[in-house]
C-alpha cells in the first residue's frame, strides 16, 4: 500500500481527482503496518525462533543418529533404527521444514509414540537414543508453551488494533 500511495503522489492526486482516496489510504497505514509489523518486532519472537530451531536440530539430529545404524554390523540395531524411522517418516519428510502450526503435533506425535509404545521405546533404548528425544520434547514443549504465550499477548495488546478494525473503517476509496 506505501508503493501504492507513492506512485499516485507521483502522478498528483489533485489532477487526477483522487486525492480524498488516497488520504484516505494514507490514513489507514500507520495502523495497518502496526498490526502486520508488531509480531517481527517482538522480543518473545526472537526466543520462539531460538526455540524452534532447537526442535529442529533436535529432529534432524535423532534422523541422522538412526541412519548411521543402516552401517551397523549388528542386525537388531539396524532393524530397531529402520522401525524408528519408518514411524518419522509416516510424519512427514522434511518435518523441521513445516509450519510451526504443523511441527508441532507432528513431533508432538513422534515424542508420545517413542515414550508410550513399548516397541518404540525398546528400539530407541537399544539404539541409546533416548537423549535425542529427550532433547526433542523439552524444546518442544518450550517452543508450544512460548508460542501460545506470544499469541495470547498480541490478544490482549490493547495498543494493537485488531487486523479486523482497520478493515472495517470506512474506506469509500476503494
Amino acid at each position: 500500500m506505501k508503493l501504492v500511495v507513492a506512485r499516485v503522489d507521483e502522478s498528483d492526486p489533485t489532477v487526477l481527482k483522487i486525492k480524498d482516496a488516497r488520504d484516505q489510504v494514507s490514513n489507514l497505514l500507520p495502523d495497518l503496518l502496526k498490526s502486520l509489523s508488531n509480531e517481527a518486532a517482538n522480543e518473545e519472537t526472537a526466543i520462539i525462533k531460538a526455540f524452534d530451531t532447537l526442535r529442529d536440530n533436535a529432529i534432524m539430529g535423532l534422523i541422522a543418529y538412526l541412519k548411521s545404524f543402516n552401517y551397523h554390523a549388528n542386525e537388531d540395531k539396524k532393524e530397531a533404527a529402520n522401525l524408528l524411522m519408518l514411524y518419522i517418516r509416516a510424519q512427514g519428510t522434511q518435518i523441521s521444514k513445516m509450519n510451526y502450526q504443523a511441527e508441532t503435533p507432528a513431533l508432538t506425535k513422534i515424542i508420545n509414540q517413542f515414550k508410550n509404545e513399548a516397541k518404540y521405546t525398546a528400539a530407541l533404548a537399544l539404539l541409546g537414543g533416548v537423549h535425542w528425544l529427550e532433547e526433542m520434547e523439552t524444546s518442544n514443549e518450550s517452543f508450544e508453551t512460548r508460542f501460545k504465550s506470544r499469541n495470547t499477548s498480541f490478544s490482549l495488546d490493547k495498543n494493537i488494533p485488531p487486523f479486523g478494525d482497520i478493515k472495517t473503517k470506512p474506506h469509500s476509496c476503494i
